[in-house]
């Protein structure tokens, strides 16, 4: 299974401010560059259309969402499940189209993983991020062998 993979936003800002011109960091030395923060959001979409039946949401969220909070925790990443069938009921999404911070809605149901992490360590992460989540996407087939 390959997965389209885009970043959609990145920048770069200064963890701490002092002086204009002198970063200085926690302790009062200059800052180096790790010190600046960077914001990236990395997009993942889900193969819906490959494995229409498939549980995509409820397999990345996992029991009372601790798959998700498992991701976060351990990469420090925000995990965002968006797009058409990221509501759990069909009613209320409906409604929800086109209303302002729902424009999601009409995409395709994707992941949107973000990380606003020092520089020196935020590409390690939404690795991290991203394996872990694209493992939750592989489908598991489970056949049943009658006999």
């Amino acid at each position: 299974m390959t997965t389209n993979v885009t970043f959609i936003f990145s920048f770069s800002q200064p963890r701490l401010s002092g002086n204009p011109g002198m970063t200085m960091d926690w302790q009062g030395a200059p800052a180096s560059p790790s010190s600046f923060t960077v914001k990236r959001i990395l997009r993942l979409e889900i193969p819906v259309d490959t494995y229409p039946n498939f549980n995509f949401v409820g397999r990345l969220l996992g029991p009372r969402g601790n798959s998700l909070k498992r991701v976060e925790a351990t990469t420090g990443c925000r995990v965002y499940i968006r797009g058409k069938g990221s509501i759990k009921d069909p009613e209320k999404e409906e409604k929800l189209r086109g209303r302002l911070g729902y424009e999601h809605l009409n995409e395709p149901l994707h992941v949107l993983i973000e990380a606003d992490l020092p520089a020196n360590i935020i590409d390690i992460r939404l690795r991290q991020a991203q394996e872990i989540i694209e493992e939750l996407l592989k489908p598991v087939i489970i056949e049943v062998i009658s006999g």
